[in-house]
């Protein structure tokens, strides 16, 4: 099998369902695995193709491995320790149409860099259980699990200033404080692609 089964979190999670800004930003793969939650909800969605796993797709999963993710990046500027993870579950999944494994690898790849660092493990919900697609379960929000829809939300708000307070609300996830990216600042992030130049090898 391609993917792992991640060790539980031996730290408790917080009354809300999401551990602090402060301890999420802490965790040197803070952004890299808030853009793979970010994917795991597009494969979530039916009717959202599974473009994206390939390197040369508009906001293609690998760009997660930038230090601004969907924003491209040079090799060099690569987070190296998301690239080792990407190539390993991500690499076998590219072009696949099974939903359901790039899912798993998607989850894989995240647990692996939550994995990595104590300040990661400390800050992020663990990698196991893996997650379901809301849908999948009869549920209104698109991940299963609270804390990883939580924190799913809350890095589309702060990096990319998507979001709708009352889906907060209703999933007891805290609305993030302080002003998000809005205008250019969040747009220069969506729809980009990376340059032959800048595509990392398998």
């Amino acid at each position: 099998s391609q993917n792992i089964q991640p060790q539980a979190n031996p730290n408790p999670r917080p009354s809300q369902n999401i551990h602090s800004h402060a301890a999420r930003h802490a965790c040197p793969h803070y952004q890299q695995i808030g853009c793979l939650s970010d994917v795991l909800e597009k494969a979530c969605m039916p009717d959202e193709a599974l473009d994206f796993t390939s390197r040369t797709a508009h906001e293609s999963v690998w760009m997660c491995c930038c230090p601004r993710p969907y924003e491209a990046c040079s090799l060099g500027e690569r987070d190296a320790a998301c690239d080792t993870a990407m190539r390993k579950f991500l690499g076998p999944v590219e072009g696949s149409n099974d939903r359901e494994r790039v899912q798993a690898a998607i989850q894989s790849a995240r647990a692996a860099l939550v994995e990595s660092v104590e300040t990661c493990v400390r800050g992020f919900a663990p990698g196991s259980p893996l997650a379901r697609c809301g849908a999948d379960v009869g549920l209104a929000r698109s991940i299963d699990r609270p804390a990883l829809f939580c924190e799913t939300v809350t890095w589309q708000w702060e990096e990319l200033g998507d979001g709708d307070p009352a889906e907060f609300v209703a999933n007891k996830c805290p609305i993030p404080a302080g002003d998000r990216p809005a205008g250019a600042t969040a747009d220069v992030r969506k729809q980009q692609r990376l340059a032959v130049a800048q595509i990392p090898e398998l």
